[in-house]
């Protein structure tokens, strides 16, 4: 196929109207990405020969008005297995350093203005993928798209292989938060790389509140959480090695994670009349086969993080008292007294914290950002504990321990739902 030709930077809608069909899309924000945008595209051309004369290709790189030449290192590229078209999505200064995601500053608006693209072509299947794909495994598009158009499935989900250490905000709180509320076991649910169906972007377009910060700058956890609770059928694609990549870090080490927090506690309000009808979970069906092993050292201070939660348990002792039970505060008393080397934080009491953290959310115990800042130091500790225990573990060992936390989630679950229903029977 041709390469339609890219125009110049702009945030509105440039692309070519000559391209009028493909059965699939798949889109790739950028924002100050010339450094690996041209080899995303190639890798993403190659990935669309795997379907041969079975379906049209059409990649739509969205751009948020680069201004480090992406859009021109962009137009550079010749695509020989699908058609390339490029859409501007609209930013501004406040929103360029909104979310937890600083790869792609308000990802939502690139994200519709693909879906829209999809639309517009008559596609069969949508893809995202983040502009780092460098190390995904061979057929990784194959293993995202065959679900949607081979197996009816709305929503597939991205498996990474990662090493566990790699990703502890989703490991520690995103993965078990999510399981045992929605009882799908979907290992990555703030994964930047998934496909959909055109049923499921429809109902996207007409019905999700994309003006609002949430949609904007939690694109990815908030499709997901959707897609687990509107009765979607769900899996996941192996799709190989992934490394977030953090643009413009804040000052504030801990703001991805209260970013992260709070755009799981809106969910669990949003969608609260159906996760306390779910009880345990299952596995979803998993596409793809692993073909690679993530080598990349991973490096956590434990000290620092004991350290840190050992502080916090004398000087935010008094804000933990508005949000967490007296016989947990008892439990955190007594790891600050613990060495170092047998410091472990057990799986009851570590889900027991997450949830009276999403009841305080929820409950508006004290202002959201003081509280959400408070559990930073909590999850410190957690981390060095997890950290401690597997440190010279397996891949697999690592993630039969995880699973076995996420079980005590789901456990513990009654306890959340008890006291969101009645909390005035509960006082912490």
């Amino acid at each position: 196929m041709t390469q339609t030709q890219l125009q110049s930077s702009a945030p509105a809608d440039t692309t070519d109207t000559t391209v009028t069909t493909a059965d699939v899309v798949i889109g790739i924000a950028t924002y100050n990405n010339a450094d690996t945008v041209v080899r995303a595209l190639h890798a993403t051309d190659s990935a669309c020969a795997v379907f041969g004369g079975d379906a049209t290709c059409a990649i739509v790189h969205v751009d948020g008005a680069s201004t480090d030449g992406t859009v021109e290192r962009a137009a550079e590229v010749s695509a020989e297995n699908a058609v390339i078209l490029r859409v501007g999505y609209p930013i501004d200064r406040v929103e360029r350093m909104s979310g937890p995601y600083r790869a792609v500053p308000v990802k939502g608006n690139a994200v519709r203005a693909v879906f829209e693209s999809a639309r517009r072509l008559g596609a069969k299947a949508c893809v995202i993928v983040d502009v780092e794909i460098d190390r995904f495994a061979r057929g990784w598009l194959d293993s995202l798209v065959r679900p949607v158009l081979a197996h009816d499935r709305d929503f597939v989900a991205p498996y990474y292989t990662r090493h566990t250490f790699a990703g502890a905000i989703t490991s520690g709180v995103v993965y078990p938060l999510s399981r045992a509320l929605y009882g799908k076991r979907l290992r990555f649910p703030m994964g930047g790389d998934f496909s959909c169906s055109m049923r499921f972007i429809d109902r996207c377009l007409t019905e999700l509140p994309w003006d609002t910060e949430l949609v904007k700058s939690t694109i990815d956890l908030f499709l997901t959480t959707r897609a687990l609770t509107d009765g979607s059928r769900v899996a996941q694609a192996m799709v190989g090695i992934k490394h977030q990549q953090w643009k413009e870090a804040g000052p504030d080490a801990a703001e991805p994670l209260v970013k992260t927090l709070a755009a799981l506690f809106d969910m669990a309000e949003r969608w609260q009349n159906v996760w306390q009808k779910v009880r345990g979970s299952e596995k979803l069906q998993t596409f793809g086969v692993v073909d690679m092993i993530d080598d990349t050292p991973t490096t956590v201070s434990v000290r620092r993080g004991i350290e840190s939660f050992r502080l916090a348990q004398r000087s935010l002792d008094e804000v933990w008292k508005l949000v967490l039970p007296p016989r947990t505060l008892l439990e955190l008393k007594k790891l600050a007294l613990i060495p170092e080397s047998s410091f472990r934080v057990p799986d009851d009491v570590w889900a027991r914290i997450v949830y009276d953290f999403t009841l305080a959310y929820h409950q508006r115990t004290l202002h959201r950002d003081h509280m959400l800042s408070a559990f930073a130091p909590l999850f410190a500790g957690w981390v060095s504990s997890f950290v401690s225990e597997l440190q010279d573990a397996p891949l697999a060992e690592s993630e039969g321990r995880l699973d076995r936390m996420c079980l005590r989630f789901e456990s513990e679950k009654s306890y959340l739902i008890a006291r969101w229903r009645w909390p005035d029977r509960f006082s912490p």
